[in-house]
């Protein structure tokens, strides 16, 4: 394991989206495994979301961290969690140099979009409820279709938590704002659409970008599944196919 100060600096970088995608996925594998690794995650978290409501983040960080925290519904509601605990002498709205970042935060508030990224896999506590944590990670290539045999995409979801399906998209080199679809393939053939999320951006996957969804597991039944990336015009980017198997 990494050392404490390169572990908590790493975790940071991951909450931030700075981390290359062999240390993220490092890190996902031991935290996995390792519920007070977890556990200690979500502290890294808590920490990083109080230096920048206290103005210790640097300009890039800054940017980083509100590019995520304030336009990611769920994670802009742990930021406004933690507003809302701070003593008055630390609020934001007193704070010099905190304009800025203010306006940021009125800015994110009107706009109608969010950055799926969230690697959050810390639990979150929302509305007084421990939310479920990602237990499945899938990725999913496109043009696959039923009938492609061993290259269709198959797996079962946990009995609870999330699974966080990552949908590629070949070509696409810089980020770009999309919706994600799922639908259910019923014995005649017709999509019933179980899942759709709002709108989002895709991050950065390999040699491409992904859009990248949490869905709960209770959500995804055994059977055929459709998904879809789609333009903010709701043209179809690309479409996926996987199936979800009867546990063992």
């Amino acid at each position: 394991m990494l050392g404490q100060h390169k572990s908590k600096e790493s975790v940071k970088a991951y909450l931030l989206g700075n981390l290359d995608e062999r240390e993220a996925s490092v890190l996902e594998e031991q935290y996995f495994s390792d519920p007070a690794f977890l556990e200690w995650i979500g502290k890294v978290e808590r920490e990083l979301i109080a230096d920048y409501l206290q103005g210790r983040l640097s300009g890039p960080e800054i940017a980083q961290f509100e590019a995520r925290y304030l336009e990611i519904p769920d994670l802009k509601k742990k930021v406004d969690a933690a507003r809302g605990r701070l003593p008055d002498s630390l609020h934001p709205s007193t704070q010099i140099g905190w304009q800025f970042a203010l306006a940021a935060v009125l800015v994110a508030g009107c706009a109608i979009s969010a950055w799926f990224l969230l690697r959050d896999h810390s639990s979150p506590q929302i509305a007084g409820k421990t939310r479920p944590p990602i237990l499945l990670a899938v990725h999913l290539t496109p043009g696959l279709t039923k009938g492609d045999g061993a290259r269709q995409v198959e797996f079962i979801v946990p009995p609870a938590g999330r699974v966080r399906l990552s949908f590629e998209l070949p070509g696409l080199r810089s980020p770009a704002e999309c919706r994600v679809l799922v639908a259910m393939i019923d014995s005649d053939g017709r999509r019933n659409t179980v899942w759709h999320s709002g709108p989002l951006k895709t991050e950065p996957g390999g040699a491409s970008q992904e859009a990248r969804v949490d869905i709960d597991s209770a959500t995804l039944r055994f059977g055929d599944y459709v998904g879809e990336v789609l333009a903010p015009d709701d043209t179809i980017r690309e479409t996926y196919s996987f199936r979800v198997n009867p546990p063992r």
